[in-house]
C-alpha cells in the first residue's frame, strides 16, 4: 500500500519534468529592425526626416552629441541559431547627413543582409 502511494507522485514528478523540459521560447527581438537595402538609401546631404523617413527615429540619440543617430538592432531566436547584431550610426550637421558608419551590417547579398533564410 505505502508503494501505491509514493507511485503517483513520483510519476507526476517525472511528467512535469519531461513537459517542462519542452517549453518554448520565444525569440527575443529589440531595437531598429535595418538591413542593408533600407541603411544603402541613405545618403550623404540627406535631411534629419528624410532619414527618419528611410529607417524610422533612432531609437538611441546621444544627448552629448545630438547630430549622432544609433540605430542599433538585436536578435536571438532562442533556437539555436547565432545571434545577431547590427549597429549603424548616422552622423548630421546642420540637419544634413554627412557620415555613415555602417561596419557592423552584413554585406549586401549575403543570406543576413536581406533577413533571409540565413538569418534564421
Amino acid at each position: 500500500m505505502p508503494r501505491k502511494r509514493l507511485l503517483l507522485p513520483l510519476a507526476i514528478l517525472a511528467g512535469a519534468a519531461v513537459v517542462g523540459g519542452c517549453a518554448y521560447a520565444p525569440p527575443i527581438q529589440q531595437g531598429n529592425y535595418i538591413d542593408s537595402k533600407n541603411v544603402d538609401q541613405i545618403e550623404i546631404g540627406m535631411s534629419e526626416q528624410q532619414v527618419a523617413f528611410v529607417l524610422g527615429t533612432s531609437m538611441v540619440q546621444d544627448p552629448f552629441r545630438p547630430g549622432r543617430w544609433d540605430y542599433v538592432y538585436y536578435l536571438n531566436p532562442n533556437d539555436g541559431s547565432p545571434i545577431e547584431q547590427r549597429h549603424v550610426i548616422i552622423w548630421f550637421k546642420n540637419g544634413k547627413v554627412t557620415r555613415i558608419d555602417k561596419s557592423d551590417m552584413p554585406k549586401r547579398g549575403s543570406p543576413k543582409a536581406a533577413g533571409g533564410e540565413g538569418s534564421k
